[in-house]
């Protein structure tokens, strides 16, 4: 198998789940992105071959491959790719078609807004029918996945895989009668910090 992931952006301090997908799912793989962060920004870089095509997502918005059809093919054969991971579902459904008619497999990967936020606007559930071409999507919860099931795709082309941390084998601890924990996220409204506040409250 030779993996190609294809993402909206490379080198964000924020995506970090990308970062490990790109980097260390299959070192040295090769990644088709939409941009990459200017080098005095970037907090990672893509060891694989990279192909960069046209920015056409602004936002939540993407509007087509605006590229020439031959470019992506021709890279993911000279890089022999048997399958893609795409990033984010709004991202995905531009390249399903293209894909598959090239006798690729093709796998999108849901994070976040993705399958939350767009899925309130109507265009989107009826945009991500597309998805039924794939070969398999990718959710973080239970919750996600009931969601792109209520859209249409079938349950057993739903695979999910929550995000965590490999911490090894937990150590044993004396009880002293004081735990400390530590609760790491970026201070925005979606990642709950205000609950976290409450659960320990």
């Amino acid at each position: 198998m030779s993996l190609c992931v294809m993402t909206p952006v490379i080198g964000t301090v924020n995506e970090t789940y990308v970062r490990r997908h790109v980097n260390h799912l299959v070192p040295g793989a090769p990644v088709v992105a939409l941009h990459e962060v200017p080098e005095e920004q970037r907090y990672w870089a893509a060891k694989g071959p990279k192909l960069l095509l046209p920015h056409i997502c602004q936002g939540r918005q993407c509007n087509g491959p605006g590229m020439p059809a031959q470019e992506l093919p021709a890279f993911l054969k000279r890089n022999e790719v048997t399958v893609v991971l795409a990033e984010y579902l709004n991202f995905a459904i531009e390249y399903v078609s293209l894909v598959r008619q090239l006798g690729i497999r093709f796998y999108a990967h849901a994070h976040g807004f993705d399958c939350s936020a767009l899925l309130k606007e109507e265009q989107w559930s009826r945009r991500y029918q597309i998805l039924r071409d794939a070969d398999g999507v990718i959710v973080v919860s239970e919750k996600m996945k009931a969601a792109l099931v209520h859209t249409g795709i079938a349950e057993s082309r739903i695979h999910s895989i929550p995000c965590g941390v490999d911490i090894g084998e937990l150590p044993n601890r004396p009880n002293h009668g004081r735990v400390r924990f530590l609760s790491v996220g970026r201070l925005t409204g979606k990642k709950g910090p205000i609950f976290v506040l409450d659960a320990f409250r």
